[in-house]
C-alpha cells in the first residue's frame, strides 16, 4: 500500500523523518498549548505574584457603644516592632555581602581559596553594614528612640541570647558527657554540630524593640517592613529585618466605674445621711464578653456558615495567623459585624511601584443598656452596700448572718421591649479571667462566671401569679369576678398538704383577714396561695404548660423567646421534662404559685410583667438596638388584665400586701414598719415572690458524701413603675440567691433600683 503510494525508498525515508519530527514537536507543541491556552491565565498571575510584595494593612474591630452613644468597647490599636537578631548583631551585613561577591565571580568562586573568598567578602561588606546604620537611624527617627536607647536594647538582647545559648551548648555538653560516662557507644546521629556552630532559635528570629507602639508610628513602619526578599543594597526602600506585629488590645473605657450612691432612703439599720461611693469593677462583663487572642476552627467554620457561596480567595476579612476573635458575650454574637477588613499594601518589585487598597473597620453596634445606670444597678448588688448581705431582720433560718449573697437584676423598656439594664452579681474582670480564672470559674456558690440574669434557671414562685390570673381567664377555666376562699389549705380532707403560707406562718386563713372570699385582686395583693392551687388545678397540666410557653417559658412552637445574642439562655422550663403529658395534676396546682416543674431566669420575669403592661403583647426583648423587632399578640381578656394590675398596685400600696412594707430595728432596738417603696412621684405595681430552691451540693469525693454548701429559699421581687398618672414605664425583675423572703430582701432592692432610675432620668 504504501510502496504503491511512495515508490521511492528515499521519499518513504524522508515521509518517516517527517512523521517522527511531527510526533517530537507534537509533545511540546501541547504543551506550550496547554500552558498559554489552558493554564496561560493561572500561571501569569503566579508569576506577577512573585514579582510583588504584599503587606497586609491591619483593619480596626467596631466599637460597642451604650444607648447614650458612650463608648463601652474600642480598639486600642498599638504595634510590637522588633528587628532580626542577625541584622542586631551585623551577621547580616556579612551574609549580603558573601551573597554579593559569589554573584560577582560566577562559578569563579569554587576557584578560589578561604582567605580569598574572605577578602573578596570584605570589599562589600561596608555597603551592607552602612545600610544597617542607616536603617537604625531611621528606625530611631521614626520612634523617638534615641540612638543611645537603641544601642542598649540591641546589647541587652545579644546578651540575653548568648546566655541563652550558653545555657543550650552546656546541656548539650553534659548530655553527651553522660552518654560517654554510661559507656554507651554514640551514634552518628547522636553527635551534635560543634557547640560553637550550632544556632539556637533565638539566633535565628526577631526580637522586639518596642512594644505597643501607637498607630501613628505603627503606620509610619508598616511600609518599610522587611518583606523578606532576600538581597538588599544602597537605595533599599525597606528596613533590614524589621517586623512590624499587630499588637491591638480592646479597651473597655467603663470596666471600672466609681458611684456615688445615696443611702437615705435604704431600710433603717442599712441607711445613711452622706452618699457613699462605690468602686465597681467588672461592669457589663456579662453583656459585653470578651476577646480571646487568637481565633478557633469554629469561627473560621462560622464565617464561612455565614458567607456560603460568597466566599472567594480575596476575602479580606478572612481569618490570618494573629488574629483575635470574640469569645464571649456581644464580642462573640457580634463577631461578623464588629470584625472589619484588612487592607494590603503592594510593592511591584521590578519597578518599585506601589499601590494600596485601604483597610475597612467594623461597624459599630449600639446596645440598649445605659451604662450608668447598669453600674448603679451593680452598686446596689454589690455586698458594700449591704442591700445583698444577709441581715438579722431577714429572718434568713438557712444562711448565716453578714454572708454575702450573689443577685441579678433587670430592667426593661415597657413600650419598646428595649433591656436598659441586665446585672449580674457577683462579676469579673478580664485581668481576672487571665489572671484568677479559677475564682471566676471554680467557686460552686458564686458562681461568677454565669449570668444570672438570662442563663441560670429560677423557681418563681408567687411572682407568676399575675399570670396565672390572666392564663386561667384566657383559658375559659376561670372568671375575672369569681371569688375563692381561703380556708387555709386546699382539700378539706387533707389540711396538711397545699397549705397557704399564712396558714403555715399565722395559723390563720385569708378568709378571716379579708373578711371574706377573695377576688383576683385582694389574691394577688395578699399572695393567697389557694386562690392559685384552684387556678392551677383548673387549667391542668396542659393547659398551665402552654400558657407558660405562651408567656415565652420554654421551647414552643410558635412563641418568640427572649434570645439576646449575648451568650447562652436558658430557655426556661415548663412541665415535666419528659413532656406534657408526664406531669400530674399534683405538679399542675404547684405549677400555680410558680413551684413544681417550672423554672425561668429575671429576663423572663421582666419580659411577662411587661407584657401585662402591655395589655398582653408581647415585644422580643433586645440588646442590640439593630435587632428586629418582634411581636405577639397574647389575646389576654383585658379586664383580668385590669384586675392583675390593680392587684400589683394594692400589693406595694396596701398595708395588707406582701411588697407594702419592712419590718427593721430602729437604733433603739425596736422594731418599726418602713415602707419598702418610698420614692415620690411614682406608681409602683409588683409582686414579691420567695421561691423554695433546689441546694448547692459539693462535687463528689471519692468515698464520701456530697455536702450542702447552701440551701433555701429565693428572694423575688417582680414589677412596674411610672411617674405618677402613667401607664407602667419600665419592667423590674430582682432575684437574690437563698436570700429568703422576698419582701424583705428583693422588695428594698427593687425600691433602690426605682430611685436609680430617677438619677440617671428615666422617671
Amino acid at each position: 500500500m504504501i510502496r504503491d503510494l511512495i515508490p521511492s525508498m528515499f521519499h518513504r525515508r524522508l515521509a518517516l523523518l517527517g512523521v517522527l519530527l511531527t510526533a517530537g514537536l507534537a509533545l511540546p507543541a501541547l504543551q506550550l498549548s496547554r500552558l498559554t491556552l489552558v493554564r496561560g491565565e493561572e500561571l501569569r498571575r503566579e508569576a506577577e505574584a512573585k514579582l510583588r510584595v504584599e503587606r497586609p494593612l491591619m483593619a480596626s474591630r467596631g466599637k460597642i457603644l451604650d444607648r447614650k452613644g458612650r463608648v463601652l468597647a474600642v480598639d486600642r490599636p498599638s504595634y510590637d516592632l522588633a528587628i532580626d537578631y542577625p541584622v542586631l548583631t551585623g551577621q547580616w551585613a556579612f551574609t549580603q555581602a558573601a551573597r554579593r561577591a559569589r554573584q560577582s565571580v560566577g562559578s569563579g568562586w569554587t576557584e578560589l581559596n578561604p582567605v580569598q573568598r574572605e577578602e573578596l567578602i570584605q570589599t562589600f561588606q561596608p555597603e551592607f553594614q552602612a545600610v544597617i546604620e542607616e536603617s537604625t537611624r531611621t528606625f530611631c527617627r521614626l520612634t523617638g528612640l534615641t540612638a543611645e536607647q537603641f544601642q542598649e536594647r540591641r546589647d541587652k538582647i545579644i546578651a540575653e541570647v548568648a546566655r541563652a545559648a550558653s545555657n543550650v551548648h552546656e546541656r548539650e555538653r553534659l548530655k553527651r558527657a553522660e552518654s560517654m560516662a554510661r559507656g554507651r557507644e554514640m551514634a552518628a546521629e547522636d553527635i551534635p554540630l560543634a557547640d560553637v556552630s550550632r544556632p539556637i532559635r533565638e539566633q535565628t528570629t526577631a526580637h522586639i524593640i518596642m512594644r505597643g507602639v501607637d498607630d501613628q508610628i505603627g503606620f509610619k513602619l508598616l511600609p518599610l517592613a522587611d518583606p523578606g526578599s532576600g538581597a538588599a543594597g544602597a537605595g533599599v526602600n525597606f528596613l533590614p529585618g524589621l517586623r512590624v506585629f499587630d499588637a491591638s488590645g480592646r479597651d473597655y473605657p467603663h470596666e471600672r466605674m466609681e458611684v456615688l450612691i445615696d443611702k437615705s432612703t435604704f431600710p433603717g439599720p442599712l441607711k445613711a445621711e452622706q452618699p457613699v461611693k462605690v468602686l465597681l469593677t467588672g461592669v457589663a462583663t456579662h453583656v459585653l464578653g470578651w476577646m480571646r487572642q487568637s481565633y478557633s476552627a469554629e469561627d473560621v467554620a462560622s464565617r464561612q456558615i455565614r458567607l456560603g457561596d460568597k466566599s472567594d480567595d480575596d476575602d479580606r476579612g478572612s481569618y490570618q495567623p494573629g488574629d483575635r476573635a470574640g469569645a464571649a458575650g456581644l464580642e462573640r454574637s457580634a463577631e461578623f459585624v464588629l470584625r472589619g477588613a484588612r487592607g494590603r499594601l503592594i510593592e511591584q518589585l521590578e519597578t518599585g511601584a506601589q499601590s494600596r487598597v485601604d483597610s475597612a473597620g467594623g461597624r459599630d453596634v449600639s446596645v440598649t443598656v445605659d451604662i450608668q445606670l447598669q453600674a448603679r444597678i451593680q452598686a446596689l448588688l454589690s455586698p458594700e452596700l449591704g442591700l445583698t448581705v444577709v441581715q438579722p431582720w431577714h429572718n434568713n433560718h438557712s444562711v448565716a448572718v453578714n454572708t454575702p449573697l450573689p443577685a441579678a437584676a433587670v430592667v426593661i423598656e415597657v413600650a419598646t421591649g428595649d433591656v436598659v439594664a441586665l446585672v449580674s452579681m457577683p462579676s469579673f474582670t478580664r485581668a481576672d479571667l487571665a489572671e484568677r480564672p479559677e475564682e471566676v470559674f471554680n467557686d460552686p456558690i458564686s458562681s461568677a462566671f454565669i449570668n444570672r440574669a438570662i442563663e441560670k434557671p429560677y423557681p418563681p414562685g408567687s411572682i407568676v401569679k399575675p399570670l396565672i390570673v390572666n392564663a386561667a381567664v384566657a383559658a375559659g377555666v376561670a372568671d375575672v369576678n369569681q371569688r375563692i376562699a381561703c380556708q387555709g389549705h386546699l382539700y378539706p380532707d387533707r389540711p396538711d398538704q397545699f397549705q397557704c403560707w399564712v396558714k403555715k406562718q399565722f395559723q390563720t386563713t385569708h378568709n378571716a383577714l379579708l373578711g371574706g372570699d377573695l377576688s383576683a385582686g385582694d389574691a394577688l395583693m395578699v399572695s393567697c396561695n389557694i386562690y392559685f392551687y384552684q387556678l392551677g388545678r383548673a387549667l391542668g397540666p396542659e393547659k398551665i404548660i402552654d400558657w407558660y410557653g405562651q408567656f415565652g417559658v420554654g421551647r414552643r412552637s410558635g412563641v418568640i423567646h427572649p434570645h439576646l445574642g449575648i451568650g447562652r439562655q436558658f430557655d426556661g422550663q415548663a412541665g415535666d421534662e419528659r413532656g406534657a403529658g408526664k406531669t400530674t395534676l399534683a405538679e399542675a396546682t404547684l405549677m400555680g404559685i410558680g413551684q413544681g416543674p417550672v423554672s425561668w431566669t429575671p429576663l423572663h420575669a421582666a419580659d411577662s410583667f411587661a407584657t401585662l403592661a402591655r395589655g398582653g403583647v408581647r415585644l422580643l426583648p433586645r440588646v442590640r438596638r439593630d435587632a428586629p423587632a418582634a411581636r405577639e399578640d397574647l389575646r389576654l381578656d383585658q379586664a383580668a388584665v385590669a384586675a392583675a394590675l390593680e392587684g400589683l398596685r394594692r400589693a406595694v400600696s396596701d398595708e395588707r400586701g406582701s411588697g407594702h412594707h419592712v419590718t427593721v430595728p430602729d437604733a433603739l432596738g425596736n422594731q418599726v414598719r418602713e415602707l419598702t417603696f418610698n420614692a415620690s412621684r411614682v406608681t409602683v405595681w409588683g409582686k414579691s415572690g420567695t421561691a423554695d430552691a433546689p441546694a448547692i451540693l459539693s462535687k463528689p469525693q471519692e468515698g464520701e458524701r456530697r455536702n450542702v454548701l447552701r440551701d433555701g429559699d429565693h428572694s423575688w421581687f417582680v414589677g412596674l413603675v411610672a411617674p405618677t398618672g402613667e401607664p407602667p414605664r419600665y419592667a423590674i425583675a430582682v432575684v437574690v440567691d437563698y436570700g429568703g423572703s422576698g419582701g424583705r430582701v428583693a422588695g428594698p432592692i427593687a425600691n433602690q433600683i426605682i430611685h436609680a432610675l430617677i438619677a440617671e432620668g428615666y422617671l
